[in-house]
């Protein structure tokens, strides 16, 4: 059902070489955002692929990553946060919510971001770069920080329910390992995806259909809680690192907008 990495390197070596065989070659003007789109799906690619990586480097410390999973449960008890196992509770209530969280859970990550990107590139260009350099390194620290392996709830915590086997789908497998990594529960890269994507349509989208993106973000939020795949911490650690990709991604157009406004001035005396 899901691309294995290893397929989705290939994919991102195939696409990268397409992209460099078109800017050799450059084609006309009106395709010019093929080879620019296809570059992109060779770094979307390298993200995906180095996300399961992660996940699998992760999946044989299951009693440590038990042991950080209570750790942050204790922790959200001192900050007075809900209580995980209490909101899954509350929606266990109806099987048509826990079934519609599950496949959110699914089609909310990475198909969702998928479509954003394209709908990103193709009608609100001159934002892409911004917000595609906040995801990726939102990505890249937040895969960093999941080498640490966390147990998800429905492992560390007592009476958490784990509603994808209950009810389907399921889309991990019993090592740890598949397309959803067991032990890569903090932070939640399904709420830096999501709050990436939730802001950057709030942002750039003038309509009252902007606040679409902070209702997936939100819905992404509950459905990983109720789910019993993250903690509400994890979800709370995804703000920074949205931040930090959305700092560096505006510091780095405004570095270059200086060095290309210098240029221009020192260009008459060169002369």
């Amino acid at each position: 059902m899901w691309l294995p990495w290893r397929d989705a390197v290939w994919l991102a070596v195939g696409l990268a070489g397409v992209a460099a065989v078109m800017r050799v070659r450059v084609p006309p003007r009106r395709w010019l955002w093929v080879r620019d789109l296809v570059q992109e799906g060779a770094i979307f690619s390298i993200l995906y692929a180095t996300w399961q990586v992660v996940g699998r480097l992760s999946a044989g410390d299951t009693s440590n990553a038990a042991i950080r999973g209570r750790a942050i449960v204790s922790l959200e008890h001192t900050l007075r946060l809900p209580s995980e196992q209490w909101t899954q509770h509350v929606a266990l209530h109806s099987h048509l919510i826990i079934k519609a969280a599950n496949w959110y859970y699914i089609a909310g990550h990475t198909p969702a971001l998928g479509i954003f990107l394209v709908w990103l590139y193709l009608r609100h260009r001159p934002d892409f770069a911004r917000w595609l350099t906040a995801l990726a390194l939102g990505t890249i620290v937040g895969e960093l920080i999941q080498l640490y392996p966390v147990a998800p709830p429905r492992f560390a915590v007592a009476g958490i329910v784990d509603t994808m086997r209950l009810y389907g789908p399921r889309v991990y497998s019993d090592d740890g390992a598949g397309f959803a990594p067991q032990l890569a529960a903090m932070p939640s890269l399904h709420c830096v995806w999501a709050i990436t994507a939730g802001a950057a349509v709030f942002c750039v989208v003038k309509s009252r259909w902007r606040w679409i993106g902070p209702a997936h973000a939100v819905a992404t939020v509950l459905v990983v809680v109720v789910t019993g795949n993250h903690y509400w911490l994890d979800a709370v650690a995804a703000i920074p690192l949205v931040l930090l990709g959305l700092a560096v991604a505006d510091t780095t157009a405004a570095l270059w907008r200086r060095r290309r406004l210098r240029e221009t001035a020192e260009a008459p005396s060169a002369a």
